[in-house]
């Protein structure tokens, strides 16, 4: 099955998987430890994040298409992350709209919107990102 993948995109689901742990490390400690609030921390988590794995992207799963402006490259790539984000929340917004029963099981709905954010975020960042220009 991975064969059937677009190149890629095993290594794209594994940065973000590793961005989700940062993120969600980050988040609870500035909440718990430091005492911010959810809204001023996810801000932070999500920044950090998104540095990390455009780190990670830029040297493992787009090494060969990576830009030589680093500035524009992550411009651009923090540009796409934000739109999978809302995308993301949007997503997850209208399936617990649409399927009420979603409210017992939130998983479900932040399931459904993180996999359609992801394809939306690889191929993005395919196109836009890491053009090797």
């Amino acid at each position: 099955m991975l064969n059937k993948l677009p190149a890629g995109f095993f290594a794209f689901a594994c940065v973000g998987t590793v961005g989700f742990v940062v993120d969600a490390t980050i988040l609870t400690t500035l909440i718990f430890s430091y005492d911010w609030g959810h809204y001023s921390a996810r801000v932070a988590s999500f920044a950090v994040a998104v540095f990390v794995t455009w780190l990670l992207n830029r040297v493992w799963t787009f090494r060969d298409q990576a830009s030589a402006s680093k500035t524009r490259e992550y411009s651009v790539y923090l540009t796409v992350q934000t739109v999978g984000a809302t995308l993301n929340f949007a997503i997850y917004s209208a399936c617990i709209f649409l399927v009420p029963s979603f409210k017992a099981y939130p998983v479900v709905p932040l399931a459904i919107g993180s996999l359609i954010a992801m394809v939306f975020n690889f191929l993005a960042s395919r196109r836009y990102a890491f053009t090797g220009s």
